[in-house]
């Protein structure tokens, strides 16, 4: 071999690569790249904490639904006891004596408006119900399905390829709604629910933690986060606007990882990318949440000192102070609580012995088979009883009433007799001539004055005149015709 020389600076010719080589390289690079990409990206399954994220809000609204179903049946409960305490209210104020009958009447007219206060806000909450129950459902279907579909869809090595990991090898479906209660809430309205759910806290929800996880081998296999065209999308689907969306636009997948939208701005003026399905969710229970629930302990017999205060008792009481102070002549400066004191009492104690205690003895009609039967009002024990019994008693009431009227009518048409004198009203019409009509002048022995007659009958008064118009006398008499409107008015009350 010829010696190069040592001052040769010829550079040596570089070793050539072949194409197959330059193939084969270029080959291992592009697949390397590929892995990089996939490795984090499509095909990861659904986390632990975005399930959670997607569960807890679920939960919230089939919670939220039955809330609503369950405080509308409350409402409706306490509206029918409070109609019930009503018709025996209104029975017993037509059964009752006179004496008693301004109590009740106030009472009648206090659970009366009471009912028409709870109604309206009966219907007040179901207006908000209705599409708050809608919303809720809408939205909680469509997080419900995604977390189902993605638990249960597994490829043949169920333990190293799945959608929903939780963990270990597991895709989640056996140890869900054990490793997320929130997950496990069912879609069933038994009644145990009987108040609103509370707003779902949208600004302050939890939303650390990785959406997408990793699977146990290198090839993430869920097809339904995988965006390669092959497996399920079609070319370019994933990249299209903001990806594919599940649970109604919660949990997306694109070309890079899965994402998760936030809802921290679901009640803002400006919810931003938060899906619509969370915001009018959000809006309605918000609307529903403000409405006024049933009270825990409503009007009742039982329990008066929790209601004896009530500001609509005393409107029912102001109401009937003035025609009360009429008839039964309160003393001067009686106020409302004094008469409230003397109608319905001021303690349990004293309510019972005032009204319920006698109420309940008040006598009624009853039809039985083919007869009417006198019952006690404590014998009725039924809708149905009470309404027959308070028709018949109105009825009787208006037979009275009418037969009052004609009584009236016929008195007030009769002549009428002049009132028997007594010595003392002769004496008072002088001497002599003076004294006549009744009376006669006692001319013998020393004392002489004007005394009764006893031959003389009474003279009857006119009746009408030819003209149609009848002769105006005054006499005691005439107090039963102009009292008459006033003993009918308290036949009335």
């Amino acid at each position: 071999m010829q010696q190069r020389r040592i001052n040769d600076t010829t550079k040596p010719t570089p070793p050539t690569i072949s194409v197959r080589c330059t193939t084969l390289i270029s080959a291992v690079i592009a697949a390397l790249l590929v892995i990089t990409k996939t490795e984090g990206t499509a095909g990861n399954a659904m986390s632990k904490a975005a399930a959670t994220r997607l569960c807890k809000l679920s939960q919230n609204y089939i919670k939220t639904t039955k809330g609503a179903i369950g405080a509308v049946k409350q409402w409706e409960k306490k509206i029918t006891n409070l109609q019930f305490l009503h018709l025996r209210l209104q029975t017993a104020a037509c059964a009752a004596p006179m004496a008693e009958q301004p109590a009740l009447n106030v009472l009648v007219t206090f659970v009366g408006t009471k009912i028409n206060s709870y109604v309206n806000k009966l219907t007040a909450m179901t207006q908000k119900a209705i599409p708050a129950a809608a919303a809720s459902m809408y939205a909680a279907g469509h997080i419900k399905q995604t977390i189902d579909v993605f638990a249960a869809a597994k490829a043949s090595d169920a333990a190293t390829r799945f959608c929903l990991h939780l963990t270990g090898p597991d895709s989640g479906a056996g140890q869900l709604n054990t490793l997320i209660p929130e997950c496990s809430e069912e879609v069933n309205f038994d009644g145990t629910q009987t108040k609103l759910e509370p707003e779902f806290d949208y600004a302050n929800s939890d939303e650390s933690g990785a959406v997408h996880t990793t699977q146990n081998t290198n090839a993430q296999s869920c097809q339904l986060t995988s965006t390669d065209s092959s497996k399920g999308y079609t070319a370019g689907a994933a990249t299209d606007g903001n990806g594919i969306s599940w649970a109604g636009g919660l949990f997306k997948v694109s070309t890079g990882s899965p994402t998760m939208t936030s809802v921290h701005q679901a009640k803002a003026n400006n919810a931003g990318p938060t899906p619509p399905i969370v915001v009018i969710a959000a809006k309605h229970n918000a609307e529903l949440a403000a409405c006024e629930q049933a009270p825990e302990i409503v009007v009742d017999h039982g329990n008066f000192e929790s209601w004896k205060a009530d500001s609509e008792l005393q409107q029912s009481v102001e109401a009937a102070h003035l025609a009360q102070a009429q008839i039964t002549k309160l003393p001067a400066g009686t106020t409302k609580d004094e008469l409230r004191k003397k109608l319905v009492g001021d303690t349990q104690a004293e309510f019972n012995s005032k009204i319920w205690d006698k109420l309940k003895e008040y006598s009624v009609e009853k039809s039985s088979a083919d007869e009417i039967q006198t019952k006690t009002l404590k014998e009725l024990s039924t809708k149905t009883e009470l309404e027959e019994a308070l028709a018949r008693c109105q009825q009787k009431r208006r037979q009275e009433t009418t037969k009052l009227i004609e009584e009236a009518k016929i008195r007030k048409q009769m002549p009428k007799e002049k009132q028997t004198e007594r010595d003392e009203t002769c004496e008072k019409k002088g001497k002599e001539d003076n004294c006549k009509e009744g009376c006669k002048w006692d001319s013998d022995g020393g004392n002489k004055k004007c005394v009764v007659d006893p031959t003389s009958k009474p003279k009857q008064e006119e009746g009408p005149k030819e003209d149609g118009k009848t002769t105006n006398t005054t006499t005691s008499n005439s107090f039963v015709i102009n009292k008459a409107p006033l003993l009918l008015a308290l036949l009335l009350s």
